[in-house]
Parts: structure tokens; C-alpha cells; sequence
């Protein structure tokens, strides 16, 4: 407000300030007329708050200078787009702030300051903390998923400043020491497997391993952790690793298995070249040190065993500052250069001494005892451990419950955090807050961390195990519990959507893949017991989640669930008189979705008849200038453009961007999409000389109001490079090699002014799309 109060936007501000005191004496006006003792009080605060703001009217306001300073320094213009001085404001004053704001803790500031001290140390909390918004800014949020209020703040720095991308170990992990140095001298050469049965613990081995590697200063400095579990496909492979290295996943309709891998690749050794290796083929130096665990779910797959050999393939020829950490319960298979490690039991003496450790009033030999009855398994000992330092047996008395809390979690196919148990669990209100029942069930050692962040997951035998005893209580606990779980996902997903466009959203989403893919299982077959109103699911499947499942990679897996979901809405027969406006709604929501899949399927004739009538139905639902209504719009125009049916695409493009523009404004993502989409079409007509316009004018918008870097602005410079090389009369691609200047030389003979002009723009804008 005190920076509207100045400058260009003084006259505006004073107005505001005008009405407002104008609507304050009103207000006064109608408290006066009642001597009532509740008004009276009511006016009693109004008064004190009037003068709470008079009072700091009169401080001084230095906005006019920092508005000064700002148009001199380029103006609003230069300074809006970029967000980082929120960034360099937190990390400027972080740690040494810490003394104001944990003034009764002063040693333990002391040490975090200590710890900090260097340069290195700090970049590695910077990239722990900033994990799904982009470098220029830090969000609250972030702060609260990597700590948590139950724990000192020091030990949660310590383990993201030495472990970063890394879960952390157990409580009772031990014994492997000389195994994890064996491997740690071995990765520094070439890449491993470690292959054995479930629970011997190579997970846990693994992450000691590469936090081995990075702590030794002189080899790693980087580290990734890429969880397959219940990754069943190419494009769920792809999106583990994309999720893992921040970077966004292509239009699954260009993406073919080779490029998936040449991205992944790329960033691979953009990343490794930024950890201190060259990132080509000069140097075998470790700079990155890649985990890839659970590799099994992956490998039982024929798609996705090939997408995961492929990645490996690539970079095992072409990046050899990148080492690859596998696990697996099976074999790698391909014939890749991999070492397979073997990782069995641990040895007696080490079994007994992670029991003694965890019950220190045990004999050696009784510890010894107690670890040949776990058979010297790894995760069995760690629950043993992790029990009797709890003092399992004083808790009787909510072990029921603890019980329940379990057989909820099973629900969930990968990592959870406490809003995600919470929105399963289906306790009384005196019972302890998910966040507490967490902390025990994390104690037992029933359930590990899942990585820095404040996440959960359950070890895949744990997992087994809770689900073959089946759920407490009656017949329907598993169907209630998958009901909460799909109004939680629909729920997850329509906050999603809303801000899809943002590179935080897109990464939060990929980091769930696992849980989409069982919701999109569940939407198949929703029953009375789950408990989910079907309508109601229907319209969380909105316009903007079909971007977002287009975006992930994932929209043709909607068809099931659409159909499904349409045949439960329609179960008096398409041809139903009158639908309730409810159930009209959904059933337009649903046949929007499903147009959108046929027409990614190339199903161009079924996805003309259900995007037809979903505009029909809401058109009369929602009348003809409603957001949803338009979006349909630009939707059919797209299933007849497909058909070659132009004649009617083209007004339909051009209403939608007519209506967007007057009802959303120049300036709205939807208004963007509409420009763009008018220009491609136009492009597709040959009429290059409108479509240019409108591709710069959609790029120039874009650019400030998504950023550069969104994909929506990267596939407008594409289409822009694409127009211009067709107004030069070119069939250009993006040169590559050492050829690159000479094929730029030769393509430009014989060409005009004005077309070697648009060739060389055409050119800089492929090499900006990247």
C-alpha cells in the first residue's frame, strides 16, 4: 500500500483512500443509530482501530524514494518479473538472524552459524530447501516440509546439509560399515546394482554409500534420489527422474523413448557440470551420484524395463561424471556395463551389536539370541531395535489404534506426508493428531522416512505384510479408506490444476505419480461402500486438470476412469429426458475429459460427438460465457481443425479469444492459450503473414506473465521459429555438430534480404526453445 501511495499510482491510491473513508464513516453512521451495548462495543473497536491507523499514517514513508530509485533504475517493468530479492532477503540473513528469532537458544545458533560458516554448506541447504519452486524464490511451504516442530532445529540442518537429496538412515542403522566402504571405492569407478531380497536393507545401504561419496569432498558433490516404486510404465519412469532433477516433462505426443533419455541425459550432465565435472567425456571424475531404488518395479515391466535400460544405456556411454546407484530384487538384464553387487544378511556379530545398542541393559548374549531369531535381516532387526527403544510394551493401550492408522496408510502406494494421512485417517476427535501418531508409528521403525522433506514411507514388506492382515473392523474398512483416498487425490489435483502452469506445481504433481495412478485404478470401479459421491468427483475433473494430465504425461490413462464414471452418471440412458443440473454438470465435465483423450488418441470422430455435447450441455448449465463453456469452445475447434473441417474451427478460435480477452483480460494464461492456439491454427492455413503477429504478441505476453522458462512460452517460441521459417519458404531444422555454421551458410544462398533475416531469427529461436 505505501508503494501505491507514491508516484504514478499516488492519484489512484488517494481515490481508494477517498471511498474507503467515505464506507468508514457510513459504518459509523449505522453503529451511532443504536445505543445497543453490543454496538457500542462494536464502535469502541472501530474507533481504536481508526486511530491504530491513523497513528501509522504519520510514519514516515520513504515509497516515494523507492519509487524513484525503481524508474530510474529501468522502471516497474525491469524489476516486477524477478522475485529474487525475497530469495537473497532469506539467505542474507539466514543463519545470523537466527539470535531475534531463537533469542533463549543462543548456543544452539551458535553451532547452526558454525555449521554454515561455509560457503559449500550453505548452497547444499539452499538446494535442500528449494525443491519445487524455481531458483528465484524460497516458499514458505518449503520451510514447513523440511522441518518439523518435534525436533531441534540443528540436527534437521546437519542432516539436510550432509545427506541433501538423500532419506536419511535409520535410527539403528549399523553394522555395514566395511561393506559401504567396499562400494563406496567401487562407484568412484564404475556404476553398481545392489541385488538381494527384500528387507536386507539396500536402500539404506545405498543412501550411505552416496552420502560416503559426498561427505569424502573430494568426489561427489551432488546427489539424486529416483524411487521407482510402483513405476509401471515408460512415462512413469520418465517422470521419477524429471521429478528428481527439477525439470519438466515434454507433450507426451513428441516424446519418443530415444528423446525421453536424451533429456534426462541432458540434465544429467548440466547438473554434473555445475557439481564440478565437465559433463562430457573428458573427465571420470564422480561430480553426480544418481540413486535409482526399488528398480524392480520398473524391470517387471516390459516398457518401463525399457525406458529405465535406455536412460542407464545413455548414461553409462555419455556421461561419465555421473555414477548410477541401482537396487533392485532382480537381475538389470540388457547386457549393461553395471556391476551387480549381492546384498545378503547381515553378519552375526553385527546383528547383535545393532540389538545391544538399541537395549542396553541386553547381555551380547542375549542380543545375540534375539538377532539369530530375526535371521540377521536387516529391516526385521531394525524393527526389533526400533521397538525396544520405544518401549513398545507401555503402549498397550493404543496399539488398536495404531493398528487402525496402519491399514489407512496402506492405502498409499508411495511416500505420504501428514496432510495426506490425515485426510485418510477417520479417527474420533479425542484421539491423538495424525502428526502424533505418525511420530510413533515412525518410532516402532514401521515406517521410514522418505526422504528430507517431512514425508513418510512404508518399506515394501511392512507394506505386505499390513495388507495381508487385512483391515480392522468390518467389511467396508478398505472401501471407506480408498473412498477418502480419491476425495484427497481429486482434491490434490484440483489445487494443482488451478496454478498448473507454475514449474512448483508440475514438479509437486510428478512427485505423486504412483498415488495418480491408483486413483485413476479407483475411479474405475467406485462403489456405495467407498462412499464417494459420483457427480461430485466428476466435476473436480475440470478443464484445467485435462491441461494438467496433458502436461504429465498421463491424460490417455483417463479413458477408463471416464467411461466409468460417465456409465454411473448416465444410469437412466443418455437419451434421459432432463438430467438434475448437477448431474448435467458432470456429465459435461466427464465428456470434456473424454474428448480431449480421443482427440490425443487421434480418435477424432468420438472426440468431435463428446466435446459437442459437452458444450451443448453447458451452454444450457452454465450459459455461453462462462469460463468452462468457452474453454469447450476452443476444444471442438480443435477436434474439427483435426477433421480438416476449417471453415468451422476458425470462428470458434476466434470467439473463445474474443470472450477470454473481454472477460478474463489481454493478460490471463487461458487468454495466452487462445492466442496461441488462433495463430497455430492460422499457420496450419498457410497464412503466415497473420499468424506471426499473434505469435509474437502471444510470446511477448508469455514471457512476463508465465516466464521463460515455462513450457507453454518454450512451444510459442517453437511455433514462432516454425512460422517464420515457412514465410522464408524453408524447411528448417535446428542445426547440430561441428557443421552448424557452414549448413547456416549454405542454407542462406540464393535467399533475400527479408528472407535471411527470418531464417537467422528462426534459427535463434530454436536454439532459445532449447
Amino acid at each position: 500500500m505505501r508503494l501505491l501511495a507514491a508516484g504514478i499510482h499516488d492519484k489512484a491510491c488517494k481515490e481508494l483512500a477517498g471511498r474507503m473513508a467515505a464506507l468508514g464513516e457510513q459504518v459509523m453512521t449505522l453503529v451511532a443509530v443504536d445505543t445497543n451495548a453490543r454496538l457500542q462495543e462494536v464502535q469502541d473497536v472501530v474507533v481504536a482501530a481508526k486511530a491504530l491507523l491513523d497513528r501509522v499514517a504519520l510514519g514516515q514513508d520513504p515509497s516515494a524514494e523507492v519509487c524513484a530509485l525503481v524508474e530510474q533504475t529501468a522502471g516497474w517493468q525491469r524489476w516486477w518479473p524477478w522475485g529474487s530479492w525475497s530469495r537473497r532477503l532469506f539467505w542474507g540473513k539466514f543463519p545470523r538472524e537466527l539470535e531475534q528469532t531463537l533469542p533463549d537458544d543462543a548456543q544452539a545458533v551458535k553451532e547452526i552459524c558454525a555449521l554454515l560458516a561455509e560457503e559449500g554448506r550453505r548452497e547444499a541447504l539452499q538446494r535442500a530447501l528449494e525443491q519445487y519452486h524455481p531458483p528465484e524464490q524460497l516458499s514458505v511451504w518449503e520451510l514447513h516440509m523440511a522441518f518439523n516442530g518435534d525436533e531441534a532445529l540443528l540436527p534437521q540442518i546437519r542432516r539436510l546439509v550432509d545427506g541433501e537429496g538423500l532419506p536419511p538412515l535409520p535410527r539403528h542403522y549399523a553394522g555395514r560399515e566395511e561393506e559401504a566402504k567396499a562400494l563406496t571405492e567401487a562407484l568412484q569407478k564404475r556404476s553398481l546394482l545392489l541385488h538381494g531380497p527384500a528387507g536386507f536393507g539396500k536402500s539404506s545401504l545405498a543412501a550411505d554409500v552416496a552420502a560416503q561419496l559426498m561427505r569424502s569432498g573430494a568426489m561427489a558433490s551432488r546427489a539424486l534420489w529416483v524411487d521407482l516404486r510402483e513405476a509401471g510404465s515408460a512415462e512413469e519412469v520418465e517422470a521419477r527422474f524429471s521429478a528428481a532433477l527439477g525439470v519438466q516433462m515434454e507433450n507426451p505426443q513428441q516424446v519418443t523413448k530415444c528423446n525421453a533419455a536424451a533429456r534426462i541425459l541432458a540434465a544429467l550432465r548440466g547438473l554434473a557440470e555445475k557439481a564440478g565435472g565437465d559433463g562430457g567425456s573428458s573427465s571420470s571424475a564422480v561430480a553426480v551420484v544418481v540413486v535409482v531404488d526399488n528398480a524392480e518395479d520398473a524391470l517387471v515391466q516390459p516398457a518401463a524395463a525399457e525406458a529405465l535400460r535406455g536412460v542407464v544405456q545413455k548414461v553409462l556411454a555419455e556421461a561419465p561424471t555421473v555414477r548410477l546407484l541401482l537396487t533392485s530384487r532382480i537381475p538389470l538384464g540388457g547386457g549393461l556395463a553395471v556391476t551387480e553387487r549381492h546384498v545378503g544378511p547381515m553378519s552375526p556379530d553385527m546383528a547383535a551389536r545393532v540389538i545391544q545398542a538399541a537395549a542396553l541393559d541386553l547381555t551380547i548374549d542375549q542380543a545375540a539370541r534375539v538377532a539369530a531369531a530375526c535371521r540377521y535381516v536387516p529391516l526385521v532387526l531394525n524393527l526389533v531395535a526400533e521397538a525396544l527403544a520405544f518401549e513398545r510394551l507401555t503402549l498397550k493401550v493404543r496399539r488398536a489404534l495404531h493398528k487402525e492408522a496402519l491399514a489407512y496408510l496402506a492405502v498409499f502406494p508411495s511416500a505420504f506426508d501428514v496432510g495426506a494421512a490425515a485426510a485418510v485417517f477417520d479417527f474420533e476427535q479425542n484421539h491423538p493428531k495424525p502428526h502424533e501418531v505418525l511420530s510413533v508409528l515412525h518410532q516402532y521403525g514401521v515406517l521410514q522416512r522418505a526422504d528430507r522433506q517431512q514425508r513418510y514411507i512404508m518399506h515394501m514388506l511392512v507394506w505386505e505384510h499390513v495388507a495381508k492382515l487385512g483391515a480392522p473392523g468390518d467389511d467396508t474398512f478398505q472401501h471407506r479408506a480408498e473412498g477418502r483416498f480419491v476425495r484427497h487425490m481429486l482434491s490434490l489435483l484440483r489445487d494443482w490444476a488451478d496454478d498448473w502452469k507454475r514449474h512448483s506445481t508440475l514438479a509437486l504433481a510428478q512427485a505423486q505419480q504412483a498415488d495418480l495412478g491408483l486413483l485413476f485404478e479407483l475411479l474405475q470401479g467406485l462403489t456405495l461402500e467407498h462412499g464417494v459421491d459420483v457427480a461430485a468427483a466428476a466435476l473436480d475433473l475440470t478443464d484445467k486438470v485435462a491441461d494438467l494430465l496433458a502436461a504429465l504425461g498421463l491424460l490417455q490413462q483417463m479413458r477408463g476412469p471416464c467411461e466409468a464414471l460417465l456409465a454411473q452418471l448416465e444410469s437412466a440412458g443418455p437419451g434421459a429426458a432432463e438430467l438434475p443440473p448437477d448431474v448435467e454438470k458432470a456429465v459435461a465435465s466427464v465428456l470434456y475429459m473424454l474428448g480431449v483423450v480421443h482427440l490425443t488418441d487421434k480418435r477424432y470422430a468420438g472426440a468431435e460427438a463428446a466435446t459437442q455435447r459437452s458444450l451443448d450441455l453447458r451452454r444450457h448449465a452454465l450459459g455461453p460465457e462462462h469460463c468452462d463453456t468457452i474453454a469447450l469452445m476452443s476444444s471442438l475447434a480443435s477436434c474439427l481443425q483435426a477433421r480438416g473441417r476449417y471453415e468451422g474451427a476458425e470462428p470458434l478460435y476466434c470467439q473463445a479469444l474474443e470472450l477470454r480477452q473481454r472477460i478474463l483480460g489481454p493478460e490471463d494464461p487461458d487468454t495466452i492459450a487462445s492466442m496461441g492456439d488462433l495463430a497455430g491454427f492460422l499457420k496450419i492455413r498457410g497464412q503466415y503473414a497473420e499468424a506471426e503477429p499473434r505469435f509474437r504478441l502471444a510470446l511477448e505476453l508469455g514471457q512476463r506473465v508465465l516466464g521463460l522458462e515455462h513450457q507453454e512460452t518454450i512451444n510459442t517460441i517453437k511455433s514462432l521459429a516454425g512460422c517464420l521459417q515457412a514465410r522464408a519458404g524453408l524447411d528448417l531444422q535446428p542445426a547440430t555438430g561441428s557443421g552448424c555454421d557452414d549448413g547456416g551458410k549454405l542454407r542462406q544462398r540464393g535467399l533475400s534480404e527479408d528472407q535471411r533475416r527470418q531464417l537467422e531469427e528462426a534459427e535463434t529461436l530454436w536454439y532459445k526453445s532449447g
